[in-house]
C-alpha cells in the first residue's frame, strides 16, 4: 500500500495541489451556482415579461368594461310586480336552458341564488346577458367548475338587482 501525505510532496507539486482544488473550487460553484441562478433569472425575467402583458390586457379590458357600462345603460324591461325570482324562473324555463337541470334559491327579496349541474357555457353567459339588459339582473357571484364534456359547467350564481 502506497500512502503518502501532502507535507511530503514537494512545494512546487504542493502549489500545483492547492491551485488546482482551488480551480475546481471555483469551477463547481460557477456551475452548480452561478450558472442555475443566472438561468432561473432569465426564465423570471421572460415570466414577468408575460405577466405584465397579461396585466395591461386586463387593465385594458377594465377600462374597456367601464366604459361600454357608461356608454350601454340598459332600460330595465319591468312588469309592475314581478319578483326577481318570478322573473329568473319565468326565463330560464324558455328557450335552451328550458331542458338544464337547475334549482332557483331566493335569498332575500334582492337576490336569488342560481345552481346549474350542467349548463353549456355559451348559452350561460348569453342568458345572463340577456338578463343584464332586459332587467338589469347583475351577478354577483359566480362559481364554475369544468365538466369532463367539452362546453359544460357546474355553475353557482347569485344575481340580484343593481344597487344591491
Amino acid at each position: 500500500m502506497v500512502s503518502f501525505s501532502f507535507s511530503q510532496l514537494a512545494l512546487r507539486e504542493q502549489w500545483v495541489l492547492v491551485l488546482g482544488g482551488l480551480v475546481l473550487l471555483v469551477m463547481v460553484g460557477y456551475f452548480m451556482g452561478w450558472v442555475p441562478l443566472m438561468e432561473q433569472r432569465s426564465q423570471l425575467q421572460i415570466q414577468l415579461v408575460a405577466e405584465q402583458a397579461t396585466l395591461e390586457w386586463m387593465q385594458q379590458a377594465v377600462r374597456d368594461i367601464q366604459e361600454l357600462r357608461r356608454s350601454q345603460l340598459p332600460v330595465p324591461n319591468l312588469e309592475t310586480g314581478q319578483s326577481l325570482l318570478g322573473i329568473l324562473d319565468q326565463e330560464s324555463q324558455q328557450g335552451v336552458l328550458k331542458s338544464v337541470e337547475k334549482r332557483l334559491e331566493p335569498q332575500g327579496d334582492q337576490a336569488v341564488q342560481v345552481h346549474f349541474v350542467s349548463v353549456d357555457f355559451e348559452e350561460l353567459i348569453k342568458w345572463l346577458a340577456m338578463l343584464y339588459h332586459q332587467y338589469q339582473i347583475q351577478v354577483t357571484v359566480f362559481k364554475a367548475e369544468k365538466l369532463s364534456v367539452s362546453g359544460k359547467v357546474k355553475v353557482q350564481l347569485q344575481l340580484s338587482w343593481p344597487g344591491t
